[in-house]
Protein backbone atom coordinates (compact mmCIF):
# COMPACT_ATOMS: atom_id res chain seq x y z
CA UNK A 1 0.00 0.00 0.00
CA UNK A 2 3.10 2.06 0.87
CA UNK A 3 4.36 1.34 -2.88
CA UNK A 4 1.19 2.25 -4.38
CA UNK A 5 1.03 5.80 -2.47
CA UNK A 6 3.85 6.81 -3.19
CA UNK A 7 2.90 5.90 -7.33
CA UNK A 8 0.08 8.56 -6.54
CA UNK A 9 2.29 10.96 -5.23
CA UNK A 10 4.69 10.72 -8.11
CA UNK A 11 2.09 10.66 -10.23
CA UNK A 12 -0.36 13.00 -8.94
CA UNK A 13 2.39 16.17 -9.82
CA UNK A 14 3.00 14.47 -13.74
CA UNK A 15 -0.81 14.26 -14.00
CA UNK A 16 -1.15 17.99 -13.53
CA UNK A 17 1.66 18.95 -15.33
CA UNK A 18 0.77 16.93 -18.51
CA UNK A 19 -2.47 18.34 -17.92
CA UNK A 20 -1.76 22.12 -17.54
CA UNK A 21 0.58 21.56 -20.35
CA UNK A 22 -2.48 19.68 -22.45
CA UNK A 23 -5.19 22.82 -21.13
CA UNK A 24 -2.78 25.94 -21.23
CA UNK A 25 1.00 25.41 -22.61
CA UNK A 26 0.31 23.98 -26.06
CA UNK A 27 -3.02 26.63 -27.01
CA UNK A 28 -0.92 29.27 -25.55
CA UNK A 29 2.16 28.38 -27.46
CA UNK A 30 0.67 27.25 -30.88
CA UNK A 31 -1.11 31.38 -30.72
CA UNK A 32 2.32 32.73 -29.66
CA UNK A 33 3.72 30.89 -32.78
CA UNK A 34 0.56 32.29 -34.59
CA UNK A 35 1.16 35.99 -33.51
CA UNK A 36 5.18 35.62 -34.32
CA UNK A 37 4.13 34.51 -37.52
CA UNK A 38 1.68 37.51 -37.87
CA UNK A 39 4.14 40.12 -36.88
CA UNK A 40 6.89 38.81 -39.73
CA UNK A 41 4.36 38.95 -42.11
CA UNK A 42 3.96 42.35 -40.46
CA UNK A 43 7.33 43.81 -40.43
CA UNK A 44 7.90 42.49 -43.50
CA UNK A 45 4.74 44.57 -45.05
CA UNK A 46 5.73 47.37 -43.41
CA UNK A 47 9.42 46.95 -44.87
CA UNK A 48 7.62 47.00 -48.34
CA UNK A 49 5.78 49.92 -47.62
CA UNK A 50 8.43 52.02 -46.60
CA UNK A 51 10.72 50.95 -49.37
CA UNK A 52 7.81 52.22 -51.98
CA UNK A 53 7.58 55.17 -50.13
CA UNK A 54 11.04 55.52 -50.55
CA UNK A 55 11.11 55.22 -54.27
CA UNK A 56 8.29 57.76 -54.40
CA UNK A 57 10.10 60.63 -52.22
CA UNK A 58 13.40 59.72 -54.46
CA UNK A 59 11.21 59.87 -57.52
CA UNK A 60 9.39 63.45 -55.88
CA UNK A 61 12.57 64.70 -55.76
CA UNK A 62 13.95 63.64 -59.13
CA UNK A 63 10.58 65.47 -60.24
CA UNK A 64 11.30 68.47 -58.24
CA UNK A 65 15.28 68.72 -59.48
CA UNK A 66 13.96 68.75 -63.27
CA UNK A 67 11.39 71.04 -62.72
CA UNK A 68 14.18 73.31 -60.90
CA UNK A 69 16.41 73.14 -63.57
CA UNK A 70 14.46 73.27 -66.09
CA UNK A 71 13.44 76.59 -64.20
CA UNK A 72 16.60 77.69 -64.25
CA UNK A 73 17.13 76.76 -67.95
CA UNK A 74 13.95 78.85 -69.00
CA UNK A 75 15.49 81.88 -66.80
CA UNK A 76 18.91 81.92 -68.32
CA UNK A 77 17.47 81.17 -71.95
CA UNK A 78 15.27 84.04 -73.19
CA UNK A 79 11.79 83.76 -75.03
CA UNK A 80 11.58 84.97 -78.39
CA UNK A 81 9.60 88.06 -77.75
CA UNK A 82 12.77 88.80 -75.11
CA UNK A 83 15.89 88.03 -77.62
CA UNK A 84 15.44 92.16 -78.64
CA UNK A 85 16.39 92.72 -75.24
CA UNK A 86 19.09 90.17 -74.82
CA UNK A 87 20.82 91.52 -77.83
CA UNK A 88 20.93 95.06 -76.43
CA UNK A 89 22.41 93.86 -73.48
CA UNK A 90 24.91 91.91 -75.50
CA UNK A 91 26.02 95.28 -77.34
CA UNK A 92 25.74 97.35 -74.41
CA UNK A 93 28.28 94.81 -73.09
CA UNK A 94 30.41 94.59 -76.09
CA UNK A 95 30.90 98.61 -76.06
CA UNK A 96 31.52 98.26 -72.27
CA UNK A 97 34.20 96.29 -73.32
CA UNK A 98 35.53 98.77 -75.53
CA UNK A 99 34.27 96.97 -79.19
CA UNK A 100 32.30 98.96 -82.08
CA UNK A 101 29.43 97.16 -83.49
CA UNK A 102 29.95 98.08 -87.38
CA UNK A 103 26.38 95.79 -88.54
CA UNK A 104 24.05 94.08 -86.20
CA UNK A 105 21.03 91.70 -88.32
CA UNK A 106 19.83 88.71 -86.94
CA UNK A 107 17.24 86.15 -88.77
CA UNK A 108 15.68 83.19 -87.59
CA UNK A 109 15.86 79.67 -88.13
CA UNK A 110 13.95 77.00 -86.77
CA UNK A 111 16.72 74.18 -86.41
CA UNK A 112 16.33 71.15 -87.74
CA UNK A 113 13.14 71.43 -89.52
CA UNK A 114 11.04 69.53 -86.04
CA UNK A 115 8.27 72.37 -85.75
CA UNK A 116 7.40 70.07 -82.20
CA UNK A 117 10.85 71.30 -81.04
CA UNK A 118 10.18 74.27 -78.17
CA UNK A 119 13.94 75.69 -78.91
CA UNK A 120 14.02 78.16 -82.10
CA UNK A 121 17.64 79.41 -83.28
CA UNK A 122 17.83 82.84 -84.04
CA UNK A 123 20.92 83.82 -85.74
CA UNK A 124 22.75 87.20 -85.04
CA UNK A 125 25.24 88.17 -87.77
CA UNK A 126 27.99 91.12 -86.73
CA UNK A 127 30.90 92.67 -88.06
CA UNK A 128 33.06 93.86 -85.20
CA UNK A 129 36.02 96.40 -84.35
CA UNK A 130 38.29 96.43 -80.93
CA UNK A 131 41.96 94.80 -80.12
CA UNK A 132 42.52 91.23 -80.42
CA UNK A 133 42.07 90.71 -76.61
CA UNK A 134 38.46 92.51 -76.60
CA UNK A 135 37.21 90.91 -78.95
CA UNK A 136 38.19 87.23 -77.82
CA UNK A 137 37.22 88.51 -74.31
CA UNK A 138 33.68 89.28 -75.77
CA UNK A 139 33.41 85.91 -77.66
CA UNK A 140 34.31 83.78 -74.74
CA UNK A 141 31.98 85.69 -72.80
CA UNK A 142 29.58 84.66 -75.29
CA UNK A 143 30.51 81.71 -74.89
CA UNK A 144 29.76 81.76 -71.32
CA UNK A 145 25.98 81.94 -71.52
CA UNK A 146 23.12 79.48 -71.52
CA UNK A 147 21.44 81.21 -74.95
CA UNK A 148 24.57 80.88 -76.89
CA UNK A 149 24.43 78.04 -79.22
CA UNK A 150 27.31 78.28 -82.06
CA UNK A 151 29.85 80.47 -83.86
CA UNK A 152 28.82 79.16 -87.69
CA UNK A 153 31.00 81.37 -89.31
CA UNK A 154 33.72 83.77 -88.18
CA UNK A 155 36.26 86.02 -90.24
CA UNK A 156 38.77 87.73 -88.38
CA UNK A 157 41.60 90.24 -90.19
CA UNK A 158 43.57 93.31 -89.14
CA UNK A 159 42.74 96.38 -90.36
CA UNK A 160 45.35 98.01 -92.51
CA UNK A 161 44.78 101.46 -91.16
CA UNK A 162 44.59 101.05 -87.71
CA UNK A 163 47.12 98.28 -87.19
CA UNK A 164 46.22 96.90 -83.51
CA UNK A 165 42.41 96.78 -84.38
CA UNK A 166 41.20 94.01 -85.01
CA UNK A 167 37.90 93.65 -87.71
CA UNK A 168 35.82 90.52 -86.85
CA UNK A 169 32.52 89.27 -89.11
CA UNK A 170 31.04 86.56 -87.15
CA UNK A 171 27.66 84.81 -87.34
CA UNK A 172 26.65 83.29 -83.98
CA UNK A 173 23.85 81.16 -83.08
CA UNK A 174 21.70 81.15 -79.86
CA UNK A 175 18.61 79.51 -78.52
CA UNK A 176 15.21 80.55 -77.45
CA UNK A 177 12.50 79.17 -76.45
CA UNK A 178 9.37 79.51 -78.66
CA UNK A 179 7.17 80.42 -75.20
CA UNK A 180 7.47 80.12 -71.75
CA UNK A 181 7.33 75.87 -71.15
CA UNK A 182 7.42 76.25 -67.41
CA UNK A 183 3.76 78.10 -67.99
CA UNK A 184 2.15 75.15 -70.26
CA UNK A 185 2.69 72.11 -68.36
Amino acid sequence: MKFRLAYIWFALPVVLIAIWVVVVYLPLSAKIKVKTGELANMKKESENIDNQIRVMVEARKKDEQIKASAEQLQMNIPLLNDFPQFVRGMVKAAGKDGIVIDRLSTRLETGDGNQASPMLNPVLEMNTRGSFMQVGKFLEDLQGKEAYRRISKARISYDEKEYPTLNAAVKIEFKVWRENIIENK
